[in-house]
């Protein structure tokens, strides 16, 4: 899996093309001459297109990562009455291919498993 920072238009104009997941081969065929975007990023499909002999690589809908962090309330939840310690994507959200989950949150846990050594 490959991603891609685009640009603003170049986001708007190739979510035009782009509706569903597609094989990269025909999507160039279909609209290649159409496109302009970034010369990179077709320099970059061109690549991926002549060393693809199969015609096994996809492109799919451009997505809109726009992450935020969820505000908890001051008192934490609890559980049986223990306190309840959000992690990973219960904070954090984003698109699920953004990898964003607990891995990429390991710090914070170690944060927190340092406060709750110091307040026992």
């Amino acid at each position: 899996m490959i991603l891609i920072n685009l640009s603003p238009a170049d986001y708007h104009q190739l979510g035009r093309f782009l509706t569903q997941k597609t094989d990269l081969h025909s999507f160039m065929m279909a609209h290649g001459r159409d496109l302009h975007l970034d010369q990179r990023i077709l320099d970059f499909f061109e690549q991926i297109r002549e060393r693809d002999t199969q015609k096994g690589s996809h492109i799919e809908p451009p997505i809109l990562y726009e992450p935020y962090i969820r505000i908890l309330p001051e008192k934490l939840p609890r559980i049986f009455g223990c306190p309840v310690f959000c992690l990973g994507d219960s904070v954090f959200n984003g698109h699920p291919k953004v990898g964003n989950g607990l891995g990429s949150h390991l710090n914070i846990v170690g944060k927190f498993h340092d406060a709750i050594l110091a307040l026992s």
